[in-house]
């Protein structure tokens, strides 16, 4: 297997570690003005999931871990201690699928638990579509939460990688609005990036005149994301685009590892999150 695939699987896997012990950090998020809640003072929340929001580009056959951040106050208890099955809506059932899931994580910030949820997602065919909730069985009974908005565009990967991913790709970022790409040309034409799609609210939000990667040449470079995460109603935003390029005269699809921001979270943020879903 290609070293640089094995990295990249290695990568996904210590995401789910990530999304944890920056669970500290400090980001703000919601323009939507909070309540004043006295610090002694306990907000009763039950399972709650923090909202993602997303670009997540998906080959067909690829798994790929998502992770879902939840919370729950300390005088509730956890309902995900067994989770009997899980199930997404009818609109997600034609292009993607649950192949495993699990719970891992037991950060507490303030009054606050804080797990992940982590759904190994599988591509099946061709289409876009979102994860808005989810479905979960446990044995207080069947239901459904609300998880935000996590685009997922599954589309036909190329085998062969003339374009590959360079020495750096970060995986995780704070809210800054740039996305940053590292590009290795390993064929013996040169490369022509055409487009990075990726899309949030239905824009395009990483707009790019093409350029030029020259033989055995790596690239790298800051897109500025048309997005405001300051004024996003979700915690957590994703974007995994997909490279169209032109190696001569055939065209391809790069997918590189996504790009997590905004993963601090704050017991401000939380109880923010609270009065957001009321």
């Amino acid at each position: 297997m290609n070293i640089k695939k094995i990295l990249f699987i290695i990568l996904l896997i210590i995401v789910s570690i990530f999304l944890l012990v920056l669970l500290t950090g400090q980001i703000t998020f919601f323009n939507k003005k909070s309540k004043s809640y006295p610090t002694n003072v306990v907000i009763p929340i039950s399972n709650t999931f923090l909202p993602i929001n997303g670009s997540y580009s998906l080959g067909v056959g690829e798994e790929t871990p998502l992770n879902f951040t939840y919370i729950y106050s300390s005088d509730k208890k956890d309902f995900f201690t067994k989770i009997d099955s899980i199930m997404l809506s009818n609109e997600n059932e034609n292009s993607i699928s649950i192949e495993s899931f699990k719970v891992n994580g037991r950060a507490k910030i303030g009054k606050y638990h804080v797990k992940n949820l982590v759904l190994n997602i599988v591509g099946k065919s061709e289409g876009k579509t979102a994860i808005r909730e989810i479905t979960i069985l446990t044995k207080s009974g069947l239901k459904k939460y609300d998880v935000g908005e996590l685009g997922i565009n599954v589309i036909k990967d190329t085998s062969d990688k003339p374009l590959e991913v360079g020495n750096s790709y970060p995986i995780i970022r704070g809210e800054e609005n740039n996305y940053i790409y590292s590009l290795q040309n390993n064929s013996s034409n040169k490369i022509v990036i055409n487009k990075f799609d990726a899309e949030l609210g239905g824009e395009q939000v990483l707009n790019i005149k093409p350029f030029v990667i020259d033989v055995n040449k790596q690239k790298e470079e800051e897109v500025p994301i048309k997005f405001d995460f300051q004024k996003s109603p979700y915690a957590v935003t994703v974007i995994r685009p997909s490279i169209h390029y032109s190696d001569g005269n055939k065209q391809r699809v790069l997918l590189p590892p996504p790009t997590w921001y905004g993963l601090g979270i704050t017991e401000d943020q939380i109880e923010k999150t609270i009065e957001y879903n009321n």
